[in-house]
């Protein structure tokens, strides 16, 4: 039996990519998503981060979020700037691949701005309490209700 990966790249039509090819510019949208994210960094993420370690820190986890944070995400969301990995325009920000990378590299500079710009934390924030709750012998329907919580907190 032949290796079909050596088959298929020895064939005459097939030419290697090059990556001079490849076009990783921001579209308008991209730039414009970019731009109101830096502005958002800048002007409101950036000087509460020391508040928002002290706040986050002393949380006792009886609410998966600070109240700072609660603030930053409500105006994150006011601004359009909510859950910018979904590429549907009605439920995300209608980014491409491309552009939700320029933007990435935006949120990686603060420890805090993926939490701000994001409704998934809040999943891993309920997953994480699911796990941790005493529950009788592990019952398959509390892990239901578990994910019935998870999709109600998420959609709102």
């Amino acid at each position: 039996m032949s290796n079909s990966f050596a088959s298929v790249s020895n064939r005459a039509h097939a030419t290697p990519l090059k990556l001079t090819e490849l076009d990783f510019s921001l579209s308008a949208r991209g730039a414009q998503v970019r731009d109101q994210l830096a502005a958002f960094l800048d002007e409101c993420v950036m000087p509460q981060e020391q508040a928002l370690s002290a706040q986050m820190d002393a949380l006792n986890w009886s609410e998966p979020f600070a109240p700072l944070m609660l603030e930053l995400r409500a105006e994150a969301r006011q601004r359009g700037l909510w859950n910018l990995f979904l590429a549907d325009p009605v439920h995300g920000a209608g980014l491409s691949n491309v552009d939700y990378g320029h933007v990435c590299e935006l949120i990686g500079r603060s420890p805090w701005a993926p939490m701000v710009f994001t409704a998934i934390t809040l999943t891993r924030a309920i997953w994480s309490c699911c796990s941790i709750t005493p529950r009788p012998n592990n019952e398959p329907s509390y892990l239901t209700r578990c994910s019935q919580v998870i999709f109600v907190a998420v959609s709102r």
